[in-house]
Parts: C-alpha cells; sequence; structure tokens
C-alpha cells in the first residue's frame, strides 16, 4: 500500500511552521509595538504557516513522482508490504527519502540531492526491531542498538504494519475521508490550481507583511522625525538623537540671574527656535512614553544640578543646563 500526504500531514506541517512562525512574531511585534502587535503576529503566523504547507504540497508530489523509478524497480526484486515518503529526523536535521516495508526489511532511501553521493540506502531488519511508536506524523523503530524516528504519513498504520497487525480495512477508511474531503473540487486541476492560488496569496500577503514591517517607523524613529520636523534640524546618530535650544547671547542690558529658568529658554535671542525645540521636547516625551511630570523636571533644571537623567524600560533620557548654551536633552534607545 502506498501511504501518501494527507489533509492531516499538512495540517500538522502548517500547525507545527505556522505557530512557531506565529510565536516568534508575535514576541518580536509585542517588543516593537506592545499588545497590539499580537494580532500582527497571529496573522503573519497563519499566512507562513499557509505559505510553507503549499509549498510542502508542491514538493511532496513532485517527490512521489520522481520516486516511481524506485518504486518500481523495488516491487521487481521483493514484495512490498507498504511504502511512502519519509524525513528521518537526525538531531535538528531532516533528511528526505522513500520508504519501504517488505517481509524481512524497512528500508530508506535517502534522496540524492541530500548526500550527493552514493544511493543513500539503509536497511533495519525486522528481526532487529524491538519496539515501534507512533505518534502524530512521527514513527519511532526501536532497535537493541539505536532509535530511528522518520515523519510519515499515517504513522499509525505504518506501526500496524511493522508489528504485523491487518491495517488493510483502517487504510481503506483513512482513503475513503481523504477523498470525501476532496470530492468538492472536480478534477484534479482544480486542485493543483487551488493549492498555487493558496501559495500565491498566501505568499503575497507575506511579502506586503514583511514591507509593511520594514517601513514601520519605531517609536523612537518618529521621535526623531518629529523632532526634524517641528525645529528643522536634529543632531543624530545610531541609537540616539540631541535637541538643542540652542540659547543664544544674554542681551548687554540683561544678566542671566534676571531671568527664570523657563524664561531664559523661551524669551532669549530667538524665542521662535527656543519655542520650537521645548515644543519638540514636549511631544518626544509623550511619544516615548516618559513620565508627565518630566518636562517639568527640565524647566527647573539649574546648572549647578549638572546632567539630570531619567529612563523607561526602552528609552533613556539625559538633559543639562547652561546660561550660555541653554537646554540640551539627548534621548537614547537602551
Amino acid at each position: 500500500m502506498y501511504f501518501k500526504n494527507g489533509l492531516r500531514e499538512y495540517l500538522i506541517t502548517a500547525g507545527i511552521c505556522g505557530g512557531g512562525f506565529g510565536l516568534f512574531m508575535c514576541i518580536y511585534f509585542v517588543l516593537v509595538s506592545g499588545p497590539v502587535g499580537i494580532l500582527t503576529g497571529i496573522v503573519s503566523g497563519v499566512l507562513f504557516g499557509a505559505l510553507f504547507t503549499g509549498f510542502c504540497a508542491v514538493q511532496s508530489r513532485q517527490f512521489e513522482k520522481s520516486a516511481e523509478a524506485l518504486r518500481g524497480k523495488a516491487a521487481e526484486e521483493k514484495a512490498i508490504i507498504c511504502q511512502g515518503a519519509a524525513t528521518q529526523q537526525k538531531g535538528a536535521k531532516g533528511i528526505v527519502g522513500w520508504m519501504f516495508l517488505t517481509s524481512g526489511a524497512l528500508e530508506f532511501y535517502r534522496r540524492r540531492v541530500d548526500f550527493g553521493v552514493g544511493d543513500g540506502k539503509f536497511t533495519i531488519f525486522r528481526d532487529d526491531i524491538v519496539g515501534v511508536e507512533a505518534k502524530a506524523n512521527r514513527l519511532m523503530v526501536r532497535t537493541e542498538n539505536q532509535v530511528y524516528t522518520f515523519a510519515v504519513s499515517r504513522a499509525g498504520l505504518w506501526k500496524k504494519a511493522l508489528m504485523g497487525e491487518d491495517f488493510a480495512e483502517e487504510y481503506r477508511k483513512s482513503m475513503e475521508k481523504e477523498a470525501a474531503f476532496l470530492e468538492k473540487f472536480s478534477s484534479k486541476g482544480d486542485k493543483k490550481k487551488l493549492i498555487l492560488a493558496g501559495g500565491g496569496g498566501a505568499a503575497v500577503l507575506i511579502i506586503l507583511l514583511v514591507a509593511l514591517v520594514l517601513l514601520r517607523q519605531t517609536p523612537f524613529e518618529k521621535a526623531r522625525d518629529c523632532v526634524l520636523d517641528i525645529t528643522g534640524t536634529v543632531e543624530s546618530s545610531d541609537g540616539y538623537f540631541t535637541v538643542d535650544t540652542n540659547y543664544m547671547d544674554i542681551p548687554s542690558d540683561k544678566d542671566a540671574s534676571d531671568y527664570t529658568r523657563e524664561e531664559l529658554v523661551w524669551k532669549m535671542a530667538n524665542p521662535d527656535e527656543q519655542s520650537e525645540a521645548l515644543e519638540a521636547i514636549r511631544k518626544v516625551n509623550e511619544i516615548l512614553s516618559f513620565n508627565d511630570s518630566l518636562y517639568s523636571k527640565m524647566m527647573k533644571t539649574t546648572a549647578l544640578m549638572g546632567r539630570q537623567e531619567e529612563e523607561t524600560k526602552k528609552y533613556r533620557v539625559s538633559w543639562t543646563y547652561h546660561p550660555d548654551r541653554g537646554l540640551e536633552v539627548t534621548y537614547e534607545e537602551k
């Protein structure tokens, strides 16, 4: 009997790949944009799972066709009980191949593309097998010295075949269920179109999602651009930018002691620049989620207080005031 990959195997593939990728993207988006990123991560996981499953389906069909010659040759030499595509699990690596069960042995043929030389065949004689387990799409074959793990279609039926049990009726029922599910598609061409359309649609959506992620500004980038929009200039480099009130000379008839801290920043020399810089500082504090009281602390800073600093989980801000230079505020990413 010929165990092809079916609906269950593709759903398992979609669940494992999409779930893993979705979890990773959820964590990434939550770190970048907070709880709202959870939905984006879930959507990206579903799309990736669909795309990867479509790719696996196409690859599986091509592999089944390429194995025709191997199956024909093996059938001439021995009586095959069951056969099907299999992936041997070796640590983190999966080795794709084709597996036969005969009356005397379990034979696995690795695809030449995986090794480049030789036929890549190895045999597990049935007399050497001391135990067989089947979990989901995993078949584990135990000998006295080693455990072989394969990802296969219908692992439960493989186990029954290896144990010498009758599995013909169960196989017939499983194939009927598979056929019933696919009845809605009138022809083989429709199935191919469905797979290609689904895979293509998922690919387009993933590309759009990735483009959105790449083009999306982080709060820090948004804050930096906000300063540039308001003041027309910003001093920045990787991981930091500075807002400078660009304090001008005090008029000859005045002294710095004649002004309060905020008056010095707002009223001296070039009031338009001062007000724009202060507006930018206020906006940046808001965008980066600093405490509302931070701006007031900045306005009350004196030269004798030296450099001041506050931080959140993601960002750090430090500032200093000097009568000759005004207020200088530096924002950093941690």
